[in-house]
């Protein structure tokens, strides 16, 4: 049932892993996560930032 998918830790309190992260939104169609929207704010994962990321997605 999941051929073909992939998945992934980060540890995104590094900058290594949030430079991951940056190159895994441009590159990925779909990211999920877990974080609360304070945790998401806290890590810089908010909308703005991330569809910045990726232009021409919503």
């Amino acid at each position: 049932m999941n051929v073909g998918k992939l998945g992934l830790s980060l540890n995104l309190g590094c900058p290594e892993g949030r430079t991951v992260l940056d190159d895994l939104v441009a590159w990925a169609d779909v990211l999920i996560e877990s974080f609360s929207p304070r945790g998401r704010r806290a890590l810089g994962l908010d909308y703005d930032r991330l569809a910045a990321l990726k232009p021409g997605s919503s």
